[in-house]
């Protein structure tokens, strides 16, 4: 019999396939937290600086839809993921062997392709073996929990050691070793999804589907759209947030970092909370409200005059948007295609979003303030541009909460049988 409790393989899978996502942010993450080390050793430009984290983002985007779909289309999505994260530890491992920009770029061009395709798979393993009411929670712990915690908390805190007391070369080879354990635990213990759960209801095969076919489901391209957005939204403040506080606001280094930290506690905080919610009340609910209240982080940082503890706490709140990440590049386009299609589904919004938000969304917000007169302004009104339009687009969602589409169907069938009853 399967285990049931604290010990069942569900809540294995979220703790494995949690930390393995924790990993891939941690080194996505790791040559921006050592570039202090890296940029004057390899002479490094600013305009090379951005291009290394440029390469990583273009790829990542372009991976979350091809290694998704070759993941649906072979079926092997743990020996998929497997080789994903022994390809990503290594290339962090060359990160450390770099003596030219050429190579440094090269390397996290690579771990791009490498590491885009993690999420959408982590996310099919892990919505197929969840039960329903769990289904978005554990979503959100393993893309939002173990990300915050691992990439953006113990990140930044471990590496800058590793680099201070030995080399940054040897941070980049420390954090290889995490990802091959990963991918150790994941071969170990990581079940894959039985064939037959990818079957249509009347046991045949599922058909293919193209993008295109893919596209013309509504839930999906909603999601797409409120990808862009929500993407270029968060993308966007944690470009330019740091400096909008310290700059504009005039406010200490120290009491930015604080505020900044803060803020990586909300992500890790509503990351599961809301898609917990969201088992309960609804998708279609959260996302809207995740989306409407994000406009509160940039507006308080632009405008909210208050004492520091207060600014922070408006901020605090207002980064819950980042809450609703899980549930629109996951639980929604799952829920709304079948399940041989899932990974390639999640890896469609996930890489739109990245692409054309994340490429594109803090350019366009960096050249409108040096372009016009109300400079550091920009980006956070650019913020809270992407979180009004994203709320519209939520709007047009159809729920998939098994738990909503249930009770729906229930009341349908109620009123149905009264009518019948009373003709």
């Amino acid at each position: 019999m399967p285990r049931r409790g604290l010990f069942s393989h569900e809540n294995a899978l979220v703790l494995i396939l949690g930390i393995t996502f924790g990993i891939v942010f941690f080194d996505r993450q790791a040559a921006s937290n050592l570039m202090p080390f890296i940029q004057p050793e390899l002479n490094l430009d600013n305009t090379q600086v951005g291009m290394i984290g440029s390469a990583l983002a273009v790829t990542w985007a372009l991976s979350a839809y091809f290694v998704g779909l070759l993941s649906d289309k072979t079926g092997k999505r743990k020996l998929v993921l497997i080789v994903c994260v022994i390809g990503f530890s290594l290339c962090s491992f060359v990160s450390g062997l770099a003596n030219s920009f050429g190579v440094l770029a090269a390397s996290r061009f690579f771990m791009g392709i490498l590491e885009g395709g993690v999420m959408p798979i982590c996310l099919t393993i892990m919505t197929l073996h969840s039960s329903e009411k769990r289904r978005a929670l554990n979503a959100g712990i393993v893309q939002n929990g173990f990300s915050n915690l691992i990439g953006n908390m113990a990140g930044p805190i471990i590496l800058v050691w590793a680099a201070t007391h030995f080399h940054w070369r040897q941070a980049f080879y420390f954090s290889a070793v995490p990802g091959l354990m990963c991918a150790v635990a994941i071969w170990l213990w990581v079940k894959e999804p039985a064939k037959d759960i990818f079957a249509s209801a009347d046991g045949s095969p599922a058909k293919s589907m193209s993008l295109m076919d893919m596209l013309k489901v509504r839930n999906v391209a909603v999601c797409c759209a409120v990808s862009v957005f929500m993407v270029s939204w968060l993308i966007t403040g944690f470009s330019f947030l740091p400096v909008v506080l310290t700059q504009y606001r005039g406010l200490p280094v120290t009491v930015m970092g604080n505020i900044m930290a803060a803020l990586g506690f909300a992500a890790f905080l509503f990351g599961a909370l809301l898609p917990a919610i969201s088992d309960h009340i609804g998708r279609k609910p959260v996302v809207i409200f995740g989306c409407i209240t994000s406009i509160l982080a940039p507006l308080s940082a632009l405008y909210f005059g208050g004492p520091v503890v207060a600014l922070g706490a408006l901020m605090f709140v207002g980064w819950v948007g980042i809450g609703i990440f899980p549930i629109f590049m996951g639980a929604i386009p799952g829920e709304s295609l079948p399940r041989a299609q899932m990974a390639t589904a999640m890896g469609l919004v996930v890489g739109i979003g990245e692409l054309i938000g994340g490429v594109f969304g803090p350019i366009i917000a960096g050249r409108i303030a040096d372009l016009t007169s109300i400079k550091l302004q920009a980006p956070m009104l650019v913020m809270a541009a992407c979180s009004i339009i994203a709320t519209l687009i939520a709007l047009m969602l159809k729920e998939t909460a098994p738990a909503k589409v249930a009770a729906a169907e229930a009341d349908r069938a109620a009123a149905a049988v009264a009518g019948s009853t009373a003709a």
